[in-house]
């Protein structure tokens, strides 16, 4: 059974995907000395990629092993072989383990969200490895996707990589097999190890959280001040310190990695960290890592100051809308759009435990009832085009009753557009049942009544 191995000829392009499914790997990461014999060659630059749980970490430790004097940079900050999580490392095997020699912060564990600050870190880890030294990468396990095509070209680039190692399942096609196509460097497929199982989740959080408390030993607590630093990447609000508490952090000098550490607390604008002592620095990098509830790293969920949570339509209607009809919570507010993503702008907002309700402009309001319209005491108008304005034909309808005035906001010429069409009918029966309405115009920093 012969190897699968490509180099750059684009008569492969159009059928790369076929010849992977049609033939067998020689190649198996259960004897991975075959493989270290096809990468004894000085300098060679490789790259193992393949979808989580192929064994890919397990044969570049094996592969290490086999080739004394190679590096191995990390490139999966959320489960990394060796060094710290959230970064990409760049180590060495010695004297029966790993020895990690520089790493980047990313301060996140997720590199498909985070590529374009992971494949920079790999650049500049990948111009530290000396010449006619072997390299292998151990990339992310983001291997589907626009995430998955964009990683995979991009990596090959940043390391300079002229052999990749795809780890396959038995049976199973390569994923991204356009995209392998297309890489002008040299394929070869590999059977992954019977036994490579992708460990659950508690296992990794465990085998992370582990990494990083070894990786913080030794770390003490000191105050930043956060006035004199530069605040990178996607910090929380200040004004909500107890968001910062065991975010995953890095002291940056000339863009530079010197030093990750732990947020312990923020009070106004100190921020007391572990960190190594001395690491001094001109920037603070904070993303998404940080403790959990049970004190393990991992991935902190998006802050907001209020959650937004999707609830049950507010006003179901028989009248299906052009699109997802997005209904959501956030703090005390229902917000619904009414007629999809796709139909008339009408926005609707209703303040919980209040008969009340808002709109924001007044596309066709067929979805919404009249005893809706009879709560609605302000609407926001952005502009007087008929997929903006047609619905108030259904409020005006809607509220010939006894109510109190409706607010209309809206720019220049509002009150003209909304006569015109109030100008439209006979209200010679309506009498003190009427609709009221108050329009307002916007004119600048100005309202005109």
């Amino acid at each position: 059974m012969p190897a699968l191995c490509f180099a750059r000829d684009p008569s492969h392009h159009g059928s790369m995907s076929n010849v992977f499914e049609s033939q067998t790997p020689r190649f198996s990461a259960d004897s991975p000395g075959a493989l270290a014999d096809l990468l004894r060659d000085a300098g060679r630059r490789v790259l193992l990629f393949g979808p989580p749980g192929v064994g890919k970490s397990t044969l570049i430790t094996a592969l290490a092993q086999d080739l004394p004097g190679s590096r191995v940079l990390g490139a999966d900050p959320g489960t990394p072989l060796f060094g710290v999580p959230g970064a990409a490392c760049l180590g060495h095997l010695a004297d029966g383990g790993w020895q990690t020699d520089a790493v980047e912060a990313l301060c996140s564990l997720d590199a498909g969200r985070f590529r374009l600050p992971l494949v920079a870190a790999v650049t500049r880890l990948a111009g530290e490895v000396p010449a006619g030294t072997t390299l292998l990468l151990d990339g992310p396990g983001v291997a589907r996707g626009i995430a998955g095509a964009e990683l995979l070209p991009a990596l090959c680039q940043a390391a300079g990589i002229d052999r990749l190692l795809v780890l396959l399942r038995e049976g199973q096609p390569p994923r991204l097999a356009a995209e392998l196509a297309a890489l002008p460097v040299e394929v070869i497929t590999v059977a992954a190890a019977t036994a490579a199982q992708r460990p659950g989740k508690a296992g990794r959080g465990r085998a992370r959280t582990a990494l990083w408390e070894a990786w913080l030993a030794g770390a003490q607590a000191q105050l930043l001040d956060l006035a004199g630093l530069a605040v990178l990447g996607t910090p929380p609000p200040r004004s909500v310190p107890e968001a910062w508490a065991g975010r995953q952090v890095a002291l940056l000098a000339s863009g530079r990695t010197v030093a990750l550490g732990e947020a312990l607390a923020l009070t106004g604008q100190e921020l007391q960290v572990r960190l190594p002592p001395g690491a001094t620095g001109d920037a603070l990098l904070v993303r998404d890592a940080g403790r959990d509830a049970l004190g393990w790293l991992s991935t902190v969920r998006p802050f907001a100051s209020e959650p937004v949570c999707y609830v049950p339509a507010m006003a179901p209607s028989g009248v299906s809308a052009p699109g997802p009809r997005l209904s959501t919570r956030v703090g005390n507010l229902d917000v619904e759009l009414i007629n999809g993503v796709f139909g008339d702008p009408l926005l609707h907002l209703r303040p919980r435990h209040l008969r009340r309700s808002l709109l924001f402009d007044l596309g066709e309001g067929a979805r919404l009832s009249a005893r809706l319209a009879h709560q609605v005491s302000d609407v926001f108008i952005s502009h007087a085009h008929m997929d903006h304005l047609a619905g108030f034909l259904w409020l005006l309808r809607s509220r010939i009753a006894l109510l109190p005035a409706c607010r209309l906001y809206g720019p220049p010429g509002l009150a003209g557009h909304v006569a015109g069409l109030v100008r439209g009918f006979l209200w010679d029966r309506a009498a003190e049942r009427a609709p009221r309405f108050e329009v307002a115009e916007l004119h600048g920093d100005r309202q005109r009544c």
